[in-house]
Protein backbone atom coordinates (compact mmCIF):
# COMPACT_ATOMS: atom_id res chain seq x y z
CA UNK A 1 0.00 0.00 0.00
CA UNK A 2 2.94 2.35 0.87
CA UNK A 3 4.66 1.33 -2.29
CA UNK A 4 1.82 2.30 -4.33
CA UNK A 5 0.85 5.63 -3.05
CA UNK A 6 4.61 6.76 -2.93
CA UNK A 7 4.72 5.79 -6.76
CA UNK A 8 1.50 7.32 -7.24
CA UNK A 9 2.74 10.93 -5.60
CA UNK A 10 6.39 10.34 -7.76
CA UNK A 11 3.66 10.16 -11.15
CA UNK A 12 1.86 13.29 -9.40
CA UNK A 13 4.91 14.89 -9.39
CA UNK A 14 6.25 14.22 -12.51
CA UNK A 15 3.23 15.12 -14.35
CA UNK A 16 2.70 18.51 -12.87
CA UNK A 17 6.15 19.70 -13.63
CA UNK A 18 5.82 18.08 -17.09
CA UNK A 19 2.55 20.35 -17.13
CA UNK A 20 4.03 23.84 -16.33
CA UNK A 21 7.36 22.74 -18.19
CA UNK A 22 5.31 22.34 -21.32
CA UNK A 23 3.09 24.65 -20.69
CA UNK A 24 5.81 27.58 -20.58
CA UNK A 25 6.93 26.45 -24.00
CA UNK A 26 3.39 26.37 -25.65
CA UNK A 27 2.25 29.25 -27.79
CA UNK A 28 1.83 33.01 -25.65
CA UNK A 29 -0.22 34.58 -28.32
CA UNK A 30 -3.17 33.50 -30.29
CA UNK A 31 -4.40 35.33 -33.73
CA UNK A 32 -7.62 34.54 -35.47
CA UNK A 33 -8.20 35.62 -39.01
CA UNK A 34 -10.71 35.35 -41.84
CA UNK A 35 -12.11 37.25 -44.88
CA UNK A 36 -14.88 37.45 -47.45
CA UNK A 37 -15.45 39.84 -50.36
CA UNK A 38 -19.23 41.86 -50.23
CA UNK A 39 -20.42 43.08 -53.09
CA UNK A 40 -20.73 46.80 -51.72
CA UNK A 41 -18.61 49.61 -51.65
CA UNK A 42 -16.42 49.84 -48.29
CA UNK A 43 -18.43 52.98 -46.84
CA UNK A 44 -21.04 51.27 -46.73
CA UNK A 45 -19.40 48.06 -45.25
CA UNK A 46 -17.52 50.37 -42.62
CA UNK A 47 -21.06 52.25 -41.51
CA UNK A 48 -22.63 49.46 -41.03
CA UNK A 49 -20.04 47.96 -38.92
CA UNK A 50 -19.26 51.23 -36.61
CA UNK A 51 -22.39 51.00 -36.03
CA UNK A 52 -23.62 48.52 -33.22
CA UNK A 53 -27.27 48.74 -33.12
CA UNK A 54 -27.18 46.31 -36.56
CA UNK A 55 -24.74 43.68 -34.69
CA UNK A 56 -27.14 41.37 -33.55
CA UNK A 57 -28.53 40.38 -37.27
CA UNK A 58 -25.18 39.48 -38.45
CA UNK A 59 -23.56 38.61 -35.13
CA UNK A 60 -22.49 34.54 -35.24
CA UNK A 61 -23.71 34.44 -31.15
CA UNK A 62 -27.11 35.60 -32.19
CA UNK A 63 -28.03 32.70 -32.68
CA UNK A 64 -26.71 30.72 -29.31
CA UNK A 65 -29.06 33.35 -27.46
CA UNK A 66 -31.14 34.70 -29.27
CA UNK A 67 -32.64 36.83 -26.12
CA UNK A 68 -29.14 38.41 -25.30
CA UNK A 69 -29.51 41.19 -22.74
CA UNK A 70 -27.16 43.98 -24.46
CA UNK A 71 -26.71 47.66 -23.91
CA UNK A 72 -25.21 50.32 -26.61
CA UNK A 73 -23.63 53.23 -25.42
CA UNK A 74 -22.06 55.95 -27.45
CA UNK A 75 -23.03 57.25 -30.58
CA UNK A 76 -22.39 55.18 -33.85
CA UNK A 77 -18.88 55.36 -35.63
CA UNK A 78 -16.82 57.00 -32.98
CA UNK A 79 -13.97 55.86 -30.71
CA UNK A 80 -15.13 54.79 -27.60
CA UNK A 81 -18.54 53.43 -28.41
CA UNK A 82 -19.76 50.56 -26.73
CA UNK A 83 -21.73 46.97 -27.01
CA UNK A 84 -21.97 45.64 -23.27
CA UNK A 85 -23.76 42.07 -23.74
CA UNK A 86 -24.75 39.57 -20.74
CA UNK A 87 -26.25 36.23 -21.21
CA UNK A 88 -26.46 32.41 -19.61
CA UNK A 89 -24.50 31.05 -22.19
CA UNK A 90 -22.43 33.81 -23.87
CA UNK A 91 -21.51 35.00 -20.45
CA UNK A 92 -21.07 38.50 -20.00
CA UNK A 93 -18.49 41.41 -21.28
CA UNK A 94 -18.13 44.13 -23.96
CA UNK A 95 -16.80 45.52 -26.99
CA UNK A 96 -15.51 48.84 -27.47
CA UNK A 97 -14.39 50.77 -30.24
CA UNK A 98 -10.60 51.81 -29.91
CA UNK A 99 -9.75 53.08 -33.46
CA UNK A 100 -11.20 54.20 -36.43
CA UNK A 101 -9.97 54.62 -40.09
CA UNK A 102 -13.11 55.73 -41.98
CA UNK A 103 -13.37 53.22 -44.81
CA UNK A 104 -10.08 51.13 -43.66
CA UNK A 105 -9.86 50.13 -39.89
CA UNK A 106 -12.47 49.41 -36.78
CA UNK A 107 -10.50 48.13 -34.13
CA UNK A 108 -12.32 46.84 -31.16
CA UNK A 109 -10.92 46.04 -27.35
CA UNK A 110 -13.09 42.62 -26.10
CA UNK A 111 -13.59 42.61 -22.66
CA UNK A 112 -14.61 38.98 -21.16
CA UNK A 113 -16.30 38.61 -17.73
CA UNK A 114 -17.63 35.85 -17.53
CA UNK A 115 -17.34 33.04 -16.97
CA UNK A 116 -14.11 33.85 -17.55
CA UNK A 117 -12.41 36.93 -17.25
CA UNK A 118 -10.23 37.85 -20.20
CA UNK A 119 -9.61 40.23 -23.15
CA UNK A 120 -8.34 40.43 -26.64
CA UNK A 121 -8.58 42.86 -29.54
CA UNK A 122 -10.68 42.52 -32.39
CA UNK A 123 -10.41 44.32 -35.87
CA UNK A 124 -11.91 44.70 -39.26
CA UNK A 125 -9.82 45.68 -41.99
CA UNK A 126 -11.31 46.90 -45.58
CA UNK A 127 -9.61 47.88 -48.85
CA UNK A 128 -11.69 48.52 -51.65
CA UNK A 129 -11.61 46.20 -54.97
CA UNK A 130 -13.66 46.89 -57.93
CA UNK A 131 -16.61 48.54 -55.77
CA UNK A 132 -16.67 45.79 -53.75
CA UNK A 133 -14.83 45.47 -50.14
CA UNK A 134 -12.43 42.46 -48.96
CA UNK A 135 -13.30 42.63 -45.49
CA UNK A 136 -10.82 41.33 -42.66
CA UNK A 137 -11.81 40.00 -39.41
CA UNK A 138 -9.35 39.48 -36.82
CA UNK A 139 -8.45 38.65 -33.12
CA UNK A 140 -5.35 38.71 -30.91
CA UNK A 141 -4.96 37.64 -27.76
CA UNK A 142 -2.88 36.55 -25.25
CA UNK A 143 -2.15 33.42 -22.81
CA UNK A 144 -1.00 34.88 -20.20
CA UNK A 145 -1.56 31.56 -17.85
CA UNK A 146 -0.21 28.02 -18.18
CA UNK A 147 -3.43 27.32 -18.08
CA UNK A 148 -4.85 29.01 -20.94
CA UNK A 149 -1.86 28.01 -22.83
CA UNK A 150 -3.16 24.58 -22.81
CA UNK A 151 -6.62 25.07 -23.38
CA UNK A 152 -5.87 27.19 -26.67
CA UNK A 153 -3.98 24.87 -27.65
CA UNK A 154 -6.32 21.53 -26.86
CA UNK A 155 -8.81 23.98 -28.12
CA UNK A 156 -7.49 25.20 -30.95
CA UNK A 157 -8.84 28.77 -30.92
CA UNK A 158 -7.67 28.85 -34.28
CA UNK A 159 -10.65 26.50 -35.52
CA UNK A 160 -13.26 27.49 -32.88
CA UNK A 161 -13.39 31.02 -33.41
CA UNK A 162 -12.69 30.95 -36.96
CA UNK A 163 -15.65 28.87 -37.30
CA UNK A 164 -18.04 31.59 -36.19
CA UNK A 165 -16.30 34.24 -37.76
CA UNK A 166 -17.41 32.66 -41.16
CA UNK A 167 -20.45 32.32 -40.25
CA UNK A 168 -21.03 36.44 -39.37
CA UNK A 169 -18.85 37.48 -42.24
CA UNK A 170 -21.32 35.27 -44.58
CA UNK A 171 -24.36 36.64 -42.83
CA UNK A 172 -22.72 40.10 -42.91
CA UNK A 173 -22.56 39.40 -46.72
CA UNK A 174 -26.33 38.43 -46.77
CA UNK A 175 -27.18 41.62 -44.73
CA UNK A 176 -25.33 44.04 -46.90
CA UNK A 177 -26.20 42.45 -50.27
CA UNK A 178 -29.78 42.68 -50.18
Amino acid sequence: MKKTLKIFGIGLFIFIVLFFLIGAFLPKKYHVERSIVIAQPDNVVYQYLTNFNNFNNWSPWHDVEPNIKYKIEGKEDTIGSRYSWEGNKTGEGYMQITQLTPFKLIEQKLVFKKPMEDQAMASFVLSQENNKTKLTWNMDGENKTTLSRWFCTIMNMDKMIGKDYEKGLHRLKQQLEK
